[in-house]
Protein backbone atom coordinates (compact mmCIF):
# COMPACT_ATOMS: atom_id res chain seq x y z
CA UNK A 1 0.00 0.00 0.00
CA UNK A 2 1.47 3.24 -1.23
CA UNK A 3 -1.83 5.45 -0.36
CA UNK A 4 -4.81 5.86 1.59
CA UNK A 5 -7.57 6.05 -0.62
CA UNK A 6 -9.52 9.28 -1.51
CA UNK A 7 -12.65 7.92 0.05
CA UNK A 8 -11.07 6.35 3.20
CA UNK A 9 -9.09 9.64 3.93
CA UNK A 10 -12.13 12.00 3.32
CA UNK A 11 -13.73 10.40 5.90
CA UNK A 12 -10.88 10.45 8.32
CA UNK A 13 -10.44 14.17 7.89
CA UNK A 14 -14.47 14.39 8.37
CA UNK A 15 -13.71 12.80 12.03
CA UNK A 16 -10.94 14.48 12.53
CA UNK A 17 -12.53 17.87 12.04
CA UNK A 18 -15.58 16.85 14.24
CA UNK A 19 -13.00 16.00 16.76
CA UNK A 20 -10.68 19.17 16.29
CA UNK A 21 -14.30 21.12 16.86
CA UNK A 22 -15.58 19.48 20.03
CA UNK A 23 -12.33 20.10 20.91
CA UNK A 24 -12.29 24.06 20.30
CA UNK A 25 -15.85 23.99 22.17
CA UNK A 26 -14.27 22.42 25.40
CA UNK A 27 -11.65 24.98 25.82
CA UNK A 28 -13.80 27.96 24.69
CA UNK A 29 -15.48 26.61 27.75
CA UNK A 30 -12.94 26.15 30.00
CA UNK A 31 -11.48 29.31 29.19
CA UNK A 32 -14.68 30.92 30.41
CA UNK A 33 -14.75 28.99 33.36
CA UNK A 34 -11.07 30.43 34.29
CA UNK A 35 -12.59 33.74 33.99
CA UNK A 36 -15.26 33.42 35.98
CA UNK A 37 -13.37 31.42 38.70
CA UNK A 38 -10.72 34.41 38.09
CA UNK A 39 -13.47 37.02 39.00
CA UNK A 40 -14.85 35.72 41.96
CA UNK A 41 -11.23 35.15 44.00
CA UNK A 42 -10.20 38.41 42.96
CA UNK A 43 -13.60 39.62 44.26
CA UNK A 44 -12.38 37.57 47.82
CA UNK A 45 -9.48 39.03 48.00
CA UNK A 46 -10.72 42.19 47.33
CA UNK A 47 -13.42 42.10 49.77
CA UNK A 48 -10.89 40.67 52.70
CA UNK A 49 -7.56 42.46 51.65
CA UNK A 50 -7.17 44.00 54.87
CA UNK A 51 -7.76 40.58 56.97
CA UNK A 52 -5.41 38.69 54.25
CA UNK A 53 -2.55 41.36 55.26
CA UNK A 54 -3.31 41.09 58.83
CA UNK A 55 -3.28 37.32 59.02
CA UNK A 56 -0.12 37.05 56.38
CA UNK A 57 2.06 39.91 59.08
CA UNK A 58 0.95 37.34 62.30
CA UNK A 59 1.62 34.34 60.88
CA UNK A 60 4.91 35.48 59.24
CA UNK A 61 6.04 37.18 62.97
CA UNK A 62 4.41 33.63 64.47
CA UNK A 63 7.04 31.65 61.81
CA UNK A 64 9.74 33.52 62.75
CA UNK A 65 9.96 33.62 66.36
CA UNK A 66 9.05 29.96 65.83
CA UNK A 67 11.98 28.84 63.67
CA UNK A 68 14.50 30.22 65.82
CA UNK A 69 13.07 29.05 69.14
CA UNK A 70 13.18 25.68 67.09
CA UNK A 71 16.59 26.05 66.31
CA UNK A 72 17.91 26.72 69.27
CA UNK A 73 16.10 24.24 70.71
CA UNK A 74 17.85 21.72 68.13
CA UNK A 75 20.99 22.91 68.65
CA UNK A 76 20.62 22.39 72.64
CA UNK A 77 19.85 18.89 71.73
CA UNK A 78 22.31 18.30 69.38
CA UNK A 79 25.52 19.51 71.89
CA UNK A 80 23.98 17.43 74.31
CA UNK A 81 23.89 14.74 72.17
CA UNK A 82 27.73 15.21 71.28
CA UNK A 83 28.73 15.41 74.43
CA UNK A 84 28.01 11.81 75.03
CA UNK A 85 29.75 9.01 74.92
CA UNK A 86 29.99 6.47 72.12
CA UNK A 87 28.14 3.62 74.14
CA UNK A 88 25.46 5.90 75.00
CA UNK A 89 25.46 6.92 71.26
CA UNK A 90 25.32 2.82 70.66
CA UNK A 91 22.40 2.84 72.75
CA UNK A 92 19.56 5.43 74.46
CA UNK A 93 21.31 7.81 71.96
CA UNK A 94 19.41 5.99 68.80
CA UNK A 95 16.08 6.77 70.60
CA UNK A 96 17.54 10.55 71.24
CA UNK A 97 18.86 10.85 67.89
CA UNK A 98 15.31 10.17 66.30
CA UNK A 99 13.92 12.79 68.73
CA UNK A 100 16.23 15.29 67.53
CA UNK A 101 15.57 14.00 63.63
CA UNK A 102 11.94 14.80 64.44
CA UNK A 103 12.06 18.48 65.81
CA UNK A 104 14.89 19.10 63.14
CA UNK A 105 12.53 17.86 60.86
CA UNK A 106 10.20 20.13 61.69
CA UNK A 107 12.32 22.72 61.79
CA UNK A 108 12.16 22.65 58.46
CA UNK A 109 8.67 22.41 57.78
CA UNK A 110 8.61 25.55 59.77
CA UNK A 111 11.13 27.22 58.22
CA UNK A 112 9.63 26.16 54.30
CA UNK A 113 6.26 26.82 55.56
CA UNK A 114 4.32 29.77 52.84
CA UNK A 115 5.60 32.96 53.45
CA UNK A 116 2.30 34.47 52.86
CA UNK A 117 -1.22 32.57 52.14
CA UNK A 118 -2.65 34.54 48.78
CA UNK A 119 -4.60 33.26 46.11
CA UNK A 120 -2.61 32.73 42.72
CA UNK A 121 -4.78 33.12 39.94
CA UNK A 122 -7.61 29.77 40.15
CA UNK A 123 -4.89 27.85 42.26
CA UNK A 124 -6.26 28.02 45.84
CA UNK A 125 -3.19 27.29 48.36
CA UNK A 126 -4.36 25.35 51.35
CA UNK A 127 -1.29 25.25 54.00
CA UNK A 128 -1.66 21.75 55.93
CA UNK A 129 -1.04 21.80 59.81
CA UNK A 130 2.64 20.99 61.05
CA UNK A 131 2.43 18.53 64.19
CA UNK A 132 4.76 19.36 67.02
CA UNK A 133 7.22 17.14 67.99
CA UNK A 134 7.35 15.58 71.64
CA UNK A 135 8.57 17.29 74.49
CA UNK A 136 9.58 14.22 75.62
CA UNK A 137 11.83 11.89 74.29
CA UNK A 138 10.29 8.35 74.06
CA UNK A 139 11.58 5.43 76.31
CA UNK A 140 14.34 3.37 75.63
Amino acid sequence: MNKISKKDFQEITNVHDSLELQRDKFNSLSLDLHAKVQAVINAFVEEHENEIVVISCEYESAQEKLAKLVVKQTEKMDRYSSERSDSWHDNAGVVFSDWLDNWTDYSRQIENELETWIFHGSDLIHSEPNNLPLAIKPKF
